[in-house]
């Protein structure tokens, strides 16, 4: 539930009137924003290391074996990327089950970040 409670998501408007070189206008600008504590980043659930790896470079790899390879270069990084989560995922499936379990039955103090464990029988 920290997690959660430290994601602050934002919108935000403004319009304004301005004048330049004998010109006026009306300017208006909006924004969306999302940010998030230190505290609730270090208590977010546990991701599988693959997970992470291909959500952050998988377009990239695919985009840069496309522009060099074409087609063949397209389908050499979607199959290996594909191949990858998989084996990967069934490796790592156990420790990341393991790890989730870990962080199911921990509670962290929402003020001063200490971990505490529940005792399970």
């Amino acid at each position: 539930m920290l997690h959660a409670a430290g994601i602050r998501r934002y919108d935000w408007h403004s319009n304004s009137l301005f004048y330049y070189r004998g010109a006026a206008g009306i300017r208006s600008t909006r924004g969306r924003g999302r940010s998030q504590s230190h505290l609730s980043e270090l208590s977010r659930p546990p991701v599988a290391s693959t997970t992470a790896a291909l959500r952050s470079g998988a377009a990239f790899v695919i985009v840069i074996l496309t522009i060099f390879g074409g087609w063949s270069g397209f389908g050499l990084a979607v199959g290996g990327l594909l191949v990858l989560a998989i084996v990967r995922g069934i490796a790592e499936g156990d420790d990341h089950a393991r790890a989730l379990e870990d962080w199911h039955v921990s509670f962290r103090c929402a003020r001063c970040g200490t971990i505490f464990r529940i005792p399970t029988p």
